[in-house]
């Protein structure tokens, strides 16, 4: 049931905005699967007692460049972080990032047009979830 959320919210937001960043794709795909997976939780864990983070930037291309396997589930698992901290702060951010797309917005610009994001905030998102 997992993956048929994950890959249908993949189909739904390809339909829509095409030109979604893969974080923005993996985000959303794994909002609607559910109960977040132990790993995802243990990859979030680890930002939080390491307050780090992987720059936005670096997750505008395709996860499938990322060479180390514990980097590449690092980057799924921030992205689920990146959309779960935008809808918190802003309601309707996915909706919004999708009419900013299917209306030919910059798909680098997404993450502006959700209401913004820094590191500093979804470190503190991730540790207002892990209360």
């Amino acid at each position: 049931v997992r993956t048929v959320r994950h890959e249908a919210a993949h189909a739904q937001l390809s339909a829509v905005a095409p030109s979604a960043p893969v974080w923005l794709h993996e985000g959303f795909a794994q909002r609607l699967e559910g109960i977040p997976s132990e790993e995802r939780e243990a990859s979030q864990a680890l930002m939080r007692r390491s307050r780090t983070y992987v720059p936005f930037p670096s997750l505008e291309g395709s996860f499938l460049v990322i060479d180390d396997p514990a980097a590449a589930r690092l980057a799924y698992h921030q992205s689920a972080a990146m959309v779960a901290a935008l809808e918190a702060r802003e309601p309707g951010a996915l909706a919004r990032a999708a009419a900013f797309l299917a209306g030919g917005g910059d798909p680098r610009g997404v993450l502006e047009a959700m209401g913004g994001l820094d590191g500093d905030v979804l470190l503190a998102h991730l540790d207002a979830e892990a209360r």
